[in-house]
């Protein structure tokens, strides 16, 4: 959804995967379930925690997080780090919400888990302890082996990428899955789990996606022909 709305100038040397979804969509699945869950109510303060050294973070807060929250009539309040690896800006948030009696926390961050751990690490050192919304970007899979206890207990979310939210070890789950790896280690790469394949898994995967939506293209390739059959594929 958000490839289609780039003029084509500036999209045309863009690669993406259907694996991972945009920003705005996983912070829909994740607090839209704890909505529909009576995990997120009127009654529920949520802190919002963002770094601002990429407008990419501010840009989901601003355009699904907060209109969310708001559509809901659930109160919130909204931090800023300068970057991921801000600590005393995490210290600072986790007194923030600790002060506004923030009950759930949800983030807009890069560097997959490592500032949400760092998070964690500075509420453990508060005494807060609040309920985690989390997702695909966050890697609960590699926060939950090494944040506290205490703090990791409270992890709960949604997501659509495996790797990030379970352990590796459950692989693979397809026939498709099972084919990526076969190819993988018949070049010698010896891969085990998704963890160790992922960026050769997601790059077999595109492979295989432009064959198949290849396939359903009438007539000669071509690029129009290939975005609009991949447009109907489902």
């Amino acid at each position: 959804r958000d490839l289609h709305s780039f003029p084509t100038r500036r999209s045309s040397d863009l690669l993406f995967t259907p694996t991972q979804i945009s920003r705005d969509a996983e912070q829909q699945l994740v607090l839209g379930l704890a909505h529909s869950e009576g995990k997120i109510t009127p009654s529920t303060r949520v802190g919002i925690l963002s770094e601002a050294d990429d407008p990419m973070y501010g840009r989901v807060v601003t355009n699904a997080i907060e209109p969310l929250l708001k559509s809901w009539g659930v109160p919130y309040t909204a931090e800023s780090l300068a970057n991921g690896a801000d600590t005393s800006g995490m210290s600072s948030a986790v007194l923030q919400f600790k002060t506004a009696n923030v009950a759930v926390v949800t983030f807009s961050l890069g560097s997959g888990g490592i500032p949400e751990l760092l998070f964690m690490d500075a509420a453990n050192g508060q005494h807060y302890t609040p309920e985690y919304a989390m997702g695909d970007s966050t890697d609960t899979s590699f926060v939950a082996g090494s944040a506290p206890a205490t703090e990791k207990a409270r992890i709960w979310g949604a997501g659509t990428m495996p790797l990030a939210n379970v352990s590796p070890n459950q692989y693979p789950t397809t026939p498709q899955e099972q084919t990526c790896l076969n190819v993988e280690n018949a070049a010698g790469l010896g891969y085990h789990n998704r963890r160790s394949s992922l960026t050769s898994t997601l790059y077999c995967e595109l492979v295989h996606l432009f064959v198949a939506v290849g396939k359903t293209v009438p007539g000669a390739l071509s690029v129009a022909g290939w975005v609009g059959a991949y447009r109907a594929f489902g």
